[in-house]
């Protein structure tokens, strides 16, 4: 038992002392992303990117780093020995169509929109005919299902506040293509879900907790 207890504290020690800080910048279509989530994966530790796109966090070489914006397709680096990364994303049109009216000045390209003071969102009803379903919605629990239309072995979500906040991420494996989702921690609201599965990007969905 003590060599178990004596070992343990070994690899403990050993694990905190081969973190260290590395500094890394987040851009998308070449301008700097503010606010962009960097999340230790399979954790709940991360950060957020500065007004100049850039962020630093305390990490060990075996980790991988989820960087995500809304709007933007999520990246997925693993640390090795980088002490600084460069993080450029990829922008894509999932939403049907989003309306943005701000009361502050703001900057935009097609639908991605930042910078937002007082800002607010409306969207068309989603395609009826060949898409993931989300049930129900609004939903007063928190608690929803969401139908997939294919067959995944693994699917990552990602839930972003109007704010284009990540809120919450975690990954499941579908019953007969159906997840279930509890999201019932979080205040009600509007949220955007991000839908990847087997590393794929399948579905953008907004969901209503009231």
């Amino acid at each position: 038992m003590k060599l178990k207890i004596t070992l343990l504290l070994l690899f403990i020690a050993m694990e905190t002392f081969s973190q260290a800080i590395i500094t890394g910048h987040v851009s998308g279509e070449a301008d700097p992303l503010v606010g962009a989530n960097i999340i230790l994966k399979h954790s709940k530790k991360g950060t957020i990117s500065d007004f100049d796109g850039n962020f630093e966090i305390r990490v060990a070489p075996r980790d991988t780093l989820v960087i995500s914006y809304l709007g933007f397709t999520p990246k997925e680096i693993v640390i090795g020995d980088q002490k600084h990364i460069d993080v450029s994303l990829d922008g894509y049109i999932a939403l049907d169509e989003v309306v943005v009216m701000a009361y502050a000045s703001y900057s935009c390209r097609t639908i991605i929109c930042y910078g937002l003071i007082g800002s607010s969102m409306s969207f068309q009803k989603e395609n009826e005919v060949l898409t993931e379903k989300l049930y129900p919605n609004p939903s007063k629990s928190g608690r929803f299902q969401l139908r997939l239309i294919g067959d995944y072995r693994k699917v990552d979500l990602l839930v972003y506040n109007i704010s284009g906040q990540l809120v919450k991420s975690f990954y499941a494996r579908p019953n007969n293509k159906l997840l279930y989702m509890d999201l019932s921690e979080l205040a009600s609201g509007m949220y955007i879900i991000n839908v990847n599965a087997d590393g794929k990007q399948i579905a953008t969905k907004k969901a209503i907790i009231d």
